[in-house]
């Protein structure tokens, strides 16, 4: 059908042609990488005491560098750029923790004092207390949620929407008054000399 139309090769540019979509793919599974290797140079501040020219260098790049790394890997997520890691964090078991994310946000604070508190020793900082201490507040603060999310959360969200969106009731339209329309019959209304 298109066989040696010069048009359908202007018009229809291959996928691979897209070089714009290209380079921001490319960029969109690089930016997960750039980003960590942007902030593993840090540790070196934490063995010795480089020059006070590097120290001020990284301390005015680290954070904008990482945030347009990851706001590109953000950007690549809400186009749907194809890849293993986006496909799993819009894995479904993720949208239940996502409707509970408020209420998490607000009791956490609350869940982390308690188990801090609760402890009456003297705690040395490690990687392993500190991973465990996250798991716990991560847990205990979803299930804590739950509950505060189907009896206070969702209800509120139900009243306030019930509360400020009033139903559209249908315009009343006036129809004009009808007269009765007899259809248009040419036969009927043809009278012959026998009936007059």
């Amino acid at each position: 059908m298109f066989a040696g139309s010069k048009i359908l090769t202007l018009l229809y540019l291959p996928s691979w042609m897209n070089l714009a979509g290209y380079w921001f793919n490319l960029a969109f599974h690089l930016s997960l990488t750039l980003g960590s290797a942007v902030v593993l140079p840090g540790v070196m501040f934490l063995r010795s005491s480089p020059p006070e020219w590097v120290s001020a260098l990284y301390a005015a790049l680290d954070r904008p560098l990482v945030a347009i790394c990851f706001s590109v890997f953000m950007l690549g997520c809400f186009v749907k750029c194809k890849s293993g890691l986006r496909d799993f964090f819009e894995w479904r078991g993720f949208h239940f923790l996502g409707r509970l994310s408020y209420c998490v946000f607000v009791l956490h604070f609350i869940v982390l004092r308690l188990i801090l508190a609760g402890n009456t020793q003297l705690n040395h900082a490690s990687i392993y207390s500190l991973i465990t201490l996250l798991i716990s507040v991560s847990v205990l603060s979803y299930i804590v949620a739950i509950p505060i999310c189907l009896l206070v959360e969702l209800p509120a969200i139900e009243l306030w929407r019930a509360c400020t969106q009033f139903e559209r009731k249908p315009p009343v339209v006036q129809q004009p008054q009808s007269f009765v329309v007899k259809p248009l019959d040419l036969v009927a209304n043809i009278r012959r000399r026998q009936d007059v």
